[in-house]
């Protein structure tokens, strides 16, 4: 007599073989998910997400530089302004912004206060590397994405006088190279070495600094640029960090 399955055996071979497909399905979506977290740390980030990124880049560098100007026509002179906030701050935990002591208590000289520039602070998180080395966690440089106000004297910028300027580290390659195509004509990202440029504190604004005479000629004269540096301030972290995003806010 020939041998049958019952319905509940062929049952529950349909549950496991169920289950199974499942599994593999999760799997799959996990190991996606895990790529892209790769894919996106390791610059291979899509176009449209790199448009993006750099589109909310400039938007927010864009508020910046009009509330800094905002309060410049003001009533507020260069040496009262101030950056001070609570949101950027260093892989060690400190906060990167400089506090002005020449700054009016009341903050209607204060770029992220409401009675003074009303900006909103904030932190570039897309197309920004994250994982950095355990080397970087005592490290005084800003985090990936957050801002630096600084001052340098960039040649061709104005005359011999500081230049106040935006900078954030961190950034992909694929968005530094669109961010360079429309800004200087072309997707190339130069290297330029590390130069004595301290953080905007209002009372150091004419703090004696020397211009670099053999300055990278793509980003002479130019406002809004990407460059490279050799490494993220004293956190050697190697090409990932290498990006930096500058936007020179008042030309002197």
């Amino acid at each position: 007599m020939q041998n049958r399955q019952s319905p509940i055996a062929n049952r529950q071979s349909g549950n496991v073989l169920f289950l199974i497909l499942i599994a593999v399905v999760l799997f799959a979506a996990l190991s996606y998910a895990v790529s892209g977290s790769s894919r996106t740390n390791s610059g291979n980030i899509s176009d449209e997400k790199a448009d993006l990124v750099v589109s909310q880049l400039r938007n927010y560098s864009a508020s910046l530089k009009t509330g800094f100007d905002r309060l410049r026509i003001g009533s507020c002179s260069l040496e009262e302004i101030s950056f001070e906030n609570s949101t950027f701050k260093n892989f060690n935990g400190t906060l990167a912004s400089v506090t002005n002591s020449a700054a009016p208590p009341d903050g209607h000289c204060n770029i992220f206060d409401s009675r003074g520039g009303n900006v909103i602070p904030q932190i570039i998180s897309d197309g920004i590397f994250k994982n950095a080395p355990s080397s970087c966690s005592s490290s005084t440089s800003a985090l990936p994405g957050h801002s630096l106000i600084r001052l340098y004297p960039f040649k061709d910028q104005g005359t011999a006088a500081n230049d106040v300027y935006l900078q954030i580290g961190g950034i992909n390659n694929k968005i530094c190279e669109r961010i360079n195509d429309t800004a200087l004509g072309q997707k190339l990202i130069p290297t330029v070495s590390a130069a004595t440029s301290p953080s905007y504190s209002g009372n150091n604004i004419d703090t004696a600094l020397t211009a670099d005479p053999g300055a990278e000629p793509l980003i002479v004269g130019k406002q809004e640029f990407c460059i490279k540096r050799p490494s993220y301030g004293p956190c050697s972290t190697g090409p990932d960090y290498e990006g930096n995003y500058f936007l020179i806010m008042l030309a002197r």
